[in-house]
């Protein structure tokens, strides 16, 4: 599998917040392994997103 990541050279900050809802990759680290955003708690089955 290869995964392709379009980065950019000179970053800018967003002007608001993204909800990520489920769980997303949000970042990747120097070596390449993705990093993940939490996954949302639900205290019961009908409140968990699917």
């Amino acid at each position: 599998m290869v995964i392709t990541m379009r980065l950019p050279v000179e970053p800018v900050m967003a002007e608001s917040p993204t909800d990520l809802g489920t769980v997303a990759k949000v970042g990747v680290a120097l070596d390449g392994v993705p990093i993940f955003a939490t996954r949302p708690r639900c205290s019961t089955p009908a409140t968990c997103p699917r």
